[in-house]
């Protein structure tokens, strides 16, 4: 059994690993760095010793691993019941209401059900966490496991609920701070989306700052020529698929590609990369990249290739920041169009550059005029000029020369001025 533990706990690691092999007759082993992020499995250290189970501690994103059975110990954070029920009262009549939360109060969401008056769960539903492939706990009064259906009518980041008939909530409430926040923020769109933290109670959110974030990406990507796909996961379902259609998506647009694995990704990793314009993680939903600014090159997810590559993708459609719901079989995915651009260009709103357009041998540029549009036919993007000196630095350098005497003096009079002023005089004489 291999024992996995954040960073902030593995000084009690060993304490928890000599507890284990007392009381029982297994073997245990301490996974001291994960190969990618904490929150995920790491399923590729357990192959190194052929472990037949994982035991996680701490935050998890519950992406799952199809391959290695996992026990989860979450943590457990603060949370007054009794406080949240007193505020809830305000949503009693605004509609139907969904409750998300933090994976570190799940521990306490039975006892929050139990605690609440009918009146107040007559238009709520409480999300369950989703830790095994069986569902157990009812959402709401409506919940299809009431029915004898093995699970929800919906499944999103791990969190199973079930959606109203033939429409969609009115309020969603989201109970913690971690990531999982804002992929739901994002993926809820026409929603009343509140926060409740202890301390502040509920706070209206706003997804612009998002959209904003993602349309700045969405057109790197598509000014991208040379495309980095790093391999943020070995364990997650369908991650070979997600890099398929990544490649499929670059090949439609002849953008070039490269598919990098090289653990967790760092600013002086990803440096090394010069001639790669942007990378796209393929990873669970909850390593996002937006907030480091100390990379060199952008770094995106699926979604952002999905909305500047695929023609038939829009904002208006549904869409989710997991891979697995975008790649052919997912709940989201929408096929490209089966023929590639016809090569007519767009101007990037970053650069200001041409882009988008098709690649010929002939290395001219065609530009037909057409009444009220431009066509641009053939265009020669070449690769960016490599040079190498060799071992010897000075090969390509100037020749050295001795350097040339300067002034003498103070600024009331150089040496050279003196001289100047002199043979001009003499010359007025």
């Amino acid at each position: 059994v291999c024992l996995q533990f954040p960073d902030s706990l593995l000084p009690d690691s060993v304490e928890v690993a000599l507890y284990i092999d007392e009381h029982t007759s297994n073997k245990t082993y301490i996974l001291g760095d994960t190969s990618y992020g904490s929150c995920c499995v790491d399923e590729v250290a357990s192959k190194h010793v052929n472990a037949d189970a994982i035991i996680h501690f701490g935050h998890a994103c519950l992406s799952g691993t199809p391959n290695i059975p996992v026990l989860y110990v979450l943590p457990k954070k603060g949370f007054n019941i009794q406080q949240f029920i007193i505020r809830f009262e305000q949503f009693r009549t605004k509609g139907d209401i969904l409750l998300l939360y933090d994976v570190g109060v799940s521990y306490l969401i039975s006892k929050l059900n139990d605690s609440m008056a009918d009146v107040l769960k007559e238009s709520l539903v409480i999300s369950e966490l989703i830790t095994s492939p069986s569902h157990n706990s009812p959402c709401c009064t409506r919940c299809k496991l009431l029915s004898g259906e093995s699970k929800h009518s919906s499944s999103r980041f791990s969190r199973g609920f079930c959606e109203p008939d033939g429409k969609n909530f009115d309020i969603v409430i989201y109970a913690g701070t971690d990531k999982s926040m804002t992929n739901f923020l994002m993926m809820m769109k026409n929603v009343q989306f509140y926060q409740y933290t202890g301390n502040e109670g509920f706070v209206l959110m706003n997804s612009l700052s998002l959209y904003k974030q993602s349309s700045f990406l969405i057109e790197k990507v598509k000014a991208a020529q040379t495309i980095g796909i790093l391999v943020c996961t070995l364990a997650v379902e369908h991650f070979l698929v997600a890099i398929e259609h990544v490649k499929t998506l670059c090949k439609r647009r002849q953008k070039k590609f490269y598919v990098i694995s090289l653990g967790k990704p760092t600013p002086a990793k990803l440096a090394n990369f010069t001639e790669v314009d942007l990378f796209v993680s393929i990873s669970c939903p909850e390593m996002d990249f937006y907030d480091r600014k100390t990379f060199l090159q952008p770094v995106v997810g699926l979604l952002d290739v999905e909305l500047a590559l695929n023609e038939n993708r829009t904002w208006d459609n549904s869409f989710s920041k997991d891979f697995k719901d975008l790649v052919q079989g997912g709940r989201d995915y929408i096929a490209p169009p089966e023929e590639s651009p016809d090569g007519i260009g767009e101007v990037s709103l970053v650069s200001n550059r041409l882009h988008g357009v098709s690649n010929t041998p002939s290395g001219c540029l065609d530009v037909e005029i057409v009444p009220e549009k431009i066509l641009v036919d053939k265009v020669l993007v070449t690769d960016r000029e490599r040079v190498w000196d060799g071992l010897n630095p000075n090969l390509n350098a100037p020749d050295l020369r001795k350097p040339d005497k300067g002034r003498i003096g103070t600024a009331e009079g150089y040496t050279n001025e003196k001289d100047i002023l002199k043979d001009n005089t003499q010359e007025e004489e």
